[in-house]
């Protein structure tokens, strides 16, 4: 039960980052969402396993890191979250107060700009027609 919750909640991520990310950018970059967003979690696995995994292992870091040997890897668990933890709250900050969304929305040439609550509505009527 609990891996179905998760997996359901990583689905409705996926599709909410996919969303946002259309929203967000101009015209001429939309191309570029995928591209992006396959880049990010190539990145992320490849931060949140292989790196991670070395940056812990007190042998690799006294190979390679230290000049003396020590009795502490660079990176403990506690470490790697917290790093991306504070990563991710700096980010949200920064697109919170510094990325605009895009410009309003055009339907049949009329400009239009909606709400949360009138997309939840349309969202509706749209659900309710099927």
């Amino acid at each position: 039960m609990i891996f179905f919750l998760l997996f359901n909640f990583i689905a409705i991520q996926d599709i909410a980052i996919d969303g946002w990310a259309i929203e967000m950018l101009k015209k001429e970059n939309k191309a570029y969402a995928a591209t992006a967003q396959t880049i990010g979690k190539k990145l992320g696995y490849a931060l949140g396993s292989i790196i991670f995994l070395a940056l812990s292992t007190l042998k690799f870091c006294n190979d390679y890191f230290y000049a003396e040997p020590q009795l502490k890897p660079l990176m403990t668990l506690d470490d790697f979250f917290f790093c991306w933890s504070v990563l991710t709250l700096l980010i949200a900050l920064f697109i919170t107060f510094f990325v605009s969304e895009h410009e309003i929305a055009e339907v049949d040439g009329e400009k239009v700009d909606f709400d949360i609550k009138e997309s939840l509505q349309i969202l509706g009527d749209i659900m309710k027609k099927e």
